[in-house]
This record gives structure tokens, sequence and C-alpha cells, in this order.
């Protein structure tokens, strides 16, 4: 075992068989116990659909027992003509990170979102709050915040 993967496992980032994600550049956190057939079978099925997204409940408060994100690189896309951007010089498809990030709600419901503002609410709550769980929910409000650029980001509060 290499020192990154024993330093993933350390951070929490899922990794049951090394080999499948040593070609791959994803990188996922999750907060299950994962050594739980129950849970093996809904983190897998809700990376194949979830529930409620974020983006459509905005204002609603969710009490969260389970966090996963998942880090990918996608392509970026010029934002007139949809087609991918290739840079210039290199030639090379030009990439942005993207997390994905789905959260298991208390009610039993999954929620998903891509944004952020949503990630970086989770990097912050979880380092001060810890690893929410069933025994110790941890209650969020999901809003917006403005960027510098004029949109608005989905981000996630923690309410009491």
């Amino acid at each position: 075992m290499t020192n990154k993967t024993e330093e993933v496992k350390e951070r929490g980032l899922i990794t049951q068989d090394d080999s499948i994600f040593e070609s791959s550049n994803k990188e996922m956190f999750c907060t299950m116990n994962l050594e739980e057939k129950e849970n093996m079978v809904a983190l897998y099925n809700s990376l194949q659909e979830c529930d409620v997204k974020l983006a459509d409940i905005k204002g609603t408060t969710i009490e969260v027992v389970d966090v996963f994100v998942e880090k990918k690189e996608t392509p970026v896309r010029d934002e007139k003509t949809d087609e991918v951007v290739v840079d210039e010089e290199t030639g090379e498809v030009k990439t942005k990170t993207r997390f994905r990030t789905i959260l298991f709600g208390t009610d039993g419901k999954t929620y998903v979102s891509a944004a952020y503002g949503v990630y970086n609410s989770l990097r912050q709550i979880i380092p001060i709050f810890g690893n929410p769980s069933k025994i110790n929910p941890i209650k969020v409000k999901v809003g917006t915040r403005k960027l510098r650029s004029g949109k608005e980001s989905l981000i996630l509060t923690v309410v009491k």
C-alpha cells in the first residue's frame, strides 16, 4: 500500500479496492460506515439517482446524517456554443474541478448538488461539528450567496 493510499484512507476517502481508483482522477469522501451492506446500497443508489436537487429547495432545512463528496475534473465548455474549450498553446482540453455532493437526511431522502459553495460549506462545517451521524445529525439550511461575478452559489448554513 502506498503512502498516498494510506493518507487517503486516513482522511476518510473511500477506497474499498484501491486499484479501481489508481487509474482515475476521482477522489471521494464519505462519512458512511461502508462495512454495513445497507449503507453500501444507499450510497450506490444515490450515485445513480438522488431524490432532491438542493437548487430546488433553497430555504429548506435538512438534518444531515451522512455526506458523500466526489471530486471530478470536467471539461470547460464555451458558454455560447457549449463546445469543449481547448488551450490554443498546448492543444489540451481545459478542465475545471467539480464536487458532486450528496447529503443523506434523517428523512431518508438524498440531496445532491455540484455547487462549489455546498462543498466549501461542508469543508468548514465538518471540522467544527464533526462528521454527521444518525446519533448526531447536523441541521443545515440551503441558501445562496452572491458571488463577485454577480451570480449566486448555493451554500449551507448550520441552524440550531
